[in-house]
């Protein structure tokens, strides 16, 4: 009687561990089940995602081969919302605005193609050119180049629009910073040693027309302003319009638009440098003084305000000073046949006269050059014949910037046109 008792107590015990362990199976199976589902799902988005997006490819790619812009547009607009870290989908959408003549607006999408992208480099070159070309945005075209040389260092392209953008609004410093970046990863396009050459007289043919189409999208912009007035192009002088100014001085019309831009941007280095050698020639002393003491800092660092500054020395008769000065603004621009000269009047004050030889037949090849340079037509096609002696008055004159790599250049552009 006792053992019965005990034997359903213990069925009764165990039953609940036996209907615990046929529920656990299930519940098993069920997330196994689950589990192995989910890779499934996501495998099957993932190729739904893929095939929309290969679908979306290929409907802009048949809209963009049949020209229907306005399609193209609709469509890649739709796609760089959906997915705005594809590049194609910019791509497609500058393109399609680009040839509605929205020349700006697809600059701003190729802007949008991140800097991690194997489709940037390309992207930023076309963005560069545009801004530059059709858009007439150049300083957002700078920017643009500085991006690309930042992915890819050796983009000729980049290189190229930056020391022509420099040369034609006089930006001497970020020239010659430009060229020797260019130079250091044999980059540079030919005419940046002539620009390079030129740097304390450019007066780009096409510079005024130039500046003064880009004061369209920016009017009050002092860099485009000064350079249109310095590279005004001179007329006749039976055209050249005069009045009084308050010191009874007769002034050109260029001249008065120099003096009314100085009186508005009075440190600026390029507007002091003409006013300055203007008065340098007329040797009047107080004005030349007068004007130096508003150059700023960069000015240390420009051979033109130190050839003015020994020529203050030379006209007051310190000739060791003057002559200090002028040795000062050759290491900086050692092709700069101004102070070249200006360095020959010291000598023969000091009655120093070994060197004077040697410079003025310097001074004579430079003249020679400049004056050859002057009847090449296009400057981007400037040929071997006058490249191959500026390489050889640079290594004359101890400027190693450009006497090497030109002397390579050279060389390489020989060997293409004997082949």
């Amino acid at each position: 009687m006792t053992d019965q008792p005990q034997e359903e107590l213990g069925r009764e015990v165990q039953a609940p561990e036996a209907e615990k362990r046929t529920t656990i199976k299930p519940l098993r199976r069920r997330w196994v089940g689950v589990l192995v589902g989910i890779p499934v799902i996501l495998l099957l988005i993932w190729g739904g995602y893929h095939m929309l997006r290969s679908q979306v490819w290929r409907v802009c790619r048949k809209a963009q081969i049949e020209a229907r812009w306005v399609d193209l547009e609709t469509w890649s607009r739709r796609w760089s919302q959906w997915e705005p870290s594809e590049p194609d989908a910019w791509l497609f959408l500058a393109d399609a605005v680009q040839h509605q003549n929205r020349f700006a607006e697809a600059a701003e999408y190729l802007d949008e193609i991140t800097l991690d992208s194997p489709k940037a480099p390309a992207a930023l070159a076309s963005e560069a050119q545009l801004l530059f070309g059709a858009a007439n945005r150049p300083l957002e075209g700078e920017i643009a180049c500085r991006k690309l040389l930042q992915v890819e260092p050796r983009a000729s392209i980049a290189h190229s629009l930056l020391i022509r953008f420099y040369a034609f609004t006089l930006q001497r410093k970020k020239l010659e910073e430009q060229v020797r970046a260019a130079i250091l990863v044999e980059q540079e396009p030919r005419d940046a040693y002539i620009y390079y050459f030129l740097a304390d007289s450019l007066n780009m043919a096409g510079g005024e027309q130039l500046n003064t189409l880009w004061l369209t999208s920016y009017p009050d912009e002092e860099l485009f302003l000064v350079a249109r007035a310095l590279q005004a192009v001179k007329k006749e002088s039976t055209e050249v319009e005069q009045t009084e100014s308050l010191n009874g001085e007769t002034l050109s019309e260029r001249e008065q638009q120099i003096k009314k831009l100085l009186v508005r941007f009075p440190h600026n280095i390029n507007l002091l440098a003409d006013q300055i050698e203007a008065e340098v020639v007329k040797g009047r002393l107080d004005q030349v003084i007068s004007l130096l003491k508003n150059a700023p800092a960069s000015a240390e660092t420009d051979n033109r305000f130190w050839r003015f500054k020994g020529w203050v020395h030379y006209a007051k008769g310190e000739f060791s000073e003057a002559e200090a000065a002028y040795r000062k603004a050759l290491t900086l621009q050692p092709m700069d046949w101004q102070t070249l000269n200006r360095l020959t009047e010291v000598l023969r004050a000091r009655q120093e006269t070994q060197e004077i030889e040697h410079i003025q037949d310097i001074v004579k090849r430079i003249q020679e050059l400049r004056a050859q340079i002057r009847k090449v037509e296009v400057i981007e096609k400037v040929p071997v014949n006058v490249l191959q002696p500026l390489g050889i008055l640079a290594r004359d004159c101890g400027d190693e910037l450009i006497a090497g790599p030109l002397e390579r250049r050279v060389g390489l552009l020989s060997g293409d046109k004997q082949r």
